[in-house]
């Protein structure tokens, strides 16, 4: 079996005071899941966003296109390493569910 994540590393820590771009929490969320962004945004705070608010924020949109489980929507670049490899896991999951 192919290890997926072997070589994957995290993205960097987002700074102080930068906020999720979809739930506008700052910092890690309730249960200390870290703001992420593995895009091309740019800047002290644009493009950081919790995974799971990612995932929810695809899942929203699966019924109209499935570029948000690919790029970020704010710099229409794709998602790279673990941010991409986690929503390639939630995407193939909630495709098989649909049957």
């Amino acid at each position: 079996m192919i290890d997926l994540e072997a070589g994957i590393t995290d993205p960097p820590t987002a700074p102080t005071g930068a906020t999720c771009w979809i739930c506008l929490e700052e910092g890690p969320d309730g249960g200390g899941e870290p703001l992420m962004r593995d895009c091309a945004c740019r800047g002290q705070s644009a493009g950081y966003a919790h995974i799971s608010c990612v995932v929810k924020y695809a899942q929203s949109r699966l019924d109209v296109c499935v570029t948000a489980w690919k790029e970020c929507p704010l710099c229409a670049h794709g998602y790279q390493g673990r941010v991409a490899l986690t929503l390639s896991n939630h995407f193939v999951a909630k495709t098989q569910s649909r049957g």
